[in-house]
């Protein structure tokens, strides 16, 4: 848990199952990173334990978008079918030298062949841990497409469909997807008024 004593959050992205009975004891972060007068053998172990934890995280950063278009009056959504079989919109991982907005533009035009208007004043943050010790955020902006003229990136991206918002989230099954993607459509309601 020290590894996650520093967090500015107060939601953290991960759950604790204890697998006997224990007490949890919350620490302010300034009582961890600096060491008792004493200099006691509990702040060195917190100390040690703490950069043990922080040297084997992996970090990780996608972003990407929730692309729409305009067709009759009605708001489709693109949503891809990666190779691996599920439902998404186009991200991927942020590159040396990139801002976010400039990776999600990149990752659009790669997986999909697709010039968009990207709108960042939407951003929504989903962080989860795929596994251990391992942490990813994904960062999502919402974008305009006026072509739905897609070229796939054969080496990810296995189908790519336009849908109204309700079939798009019934085909996504991640819940914090589907949940981004609403509060996307959202947003776009409340811009146009």
């Amino acid at each position: 848990g020290e590894a996650f004593a520093c967090a500015e959050s107060r939601n953290l992205p991960i759950s604790v199952v204890a697998t006997e009975p224990c007490e949890v004891m919350l620490i302010e972060c300034s009582h961890i990173l600096h060491t008792c007068t004493n200099n006691c053998g509990f702040h060195q172990q917190l100390i040690f334990n703490l950069m043990k934890e922080l040297a084997t995280m992996i970090y990780e950063k996608s972003c990407g978008a929730i692309v729409y278009t305009n067709v009759n009056g009605e708001r489709l959504y693109l949503v891809e079918q990666m190779l691996g079989g599920h439902w998404g919109v186009p991200k991927g991982h942020v590159e040396d030298g990139e801002t976010e907005e400039e990776t999600a533009l990149r990752e659009i035009k790669e997986e999909v062949g697709l010039d968009v208007i990207l709108d960042s004043r939407f951003r929504a943050v989903n962080t989860y841990s795929p596994k251990d010790g391992f942490t990813k955020d994904v960062v999502y902006f919402v974008a305009y497409s006026k072509s739905m003229d897609t070229v796939m990136q054969a080496e990810e991206v296995r189908d790519v469909k336009w849908l109204k918002l309700k079939d798009a989230t019934d085909l996504i099954e991640f819940a914090a997807m589907k949940d981004i993607m609403i509060a996307a459509d959202n947003y776009l309601n409340q811009d146009k008024g």
